[in-house]
């Protein structure tokens, strides 16, 4: 059975219809007894919680930021020694190459002897 033909006042009529029940829904929301306590009381625990989660969270980062500058100065404290410590062992470095070259020299020196033939 073909569907009879809708004319355009017919479209525009119903549009006008759904607009205005539309309209009238959102004016007349309200709080109905068929929701449940339950539900009422988990989203207002959550919301509680939420907040509470989000003090605990402020007094965290007011925390840290109080820290902040003696975590800034130990760093550098702690970035200073390392470059002293670099120094220091640069020198035990050179220091143990210059008694490996004067052991090298004394080891020539007593194996050269050695070596000689006795005259």
């Amino acid at each position: 059975m073909p569907m009879p033909a809708l004319t355009k006042e017919d479209l525009k009529q119903a549009m006008i219809e759904a607009e205005h029940d539309s309209e009238k829904s959102h004016h007349n929301w309200v709080i109905d007894k068929k929701i449940p306590v339950s539900l009422i009381l988990a989203i207002l625990v959550q919301t509680f919680l939420f907040g509470w989660y989000a003090s605990t969270l402020d007094g965290r980062i007011v925390a840290l930021e109080k820290a902040l500058p003696n975590t800034t100065g130990e760093l550098m404290k702690l970035q200073d020694a390392r470059e002293t410590q670099g120094l220091t062992l640069q020198k035990h470095s050179d220091q143990l190459d210059q008694i490996l070259a004067i052991l090298h020299k004394q080891e020539d020196r007593v194996l050269g002897k050695s070596m000689k033939p006795e005259q």
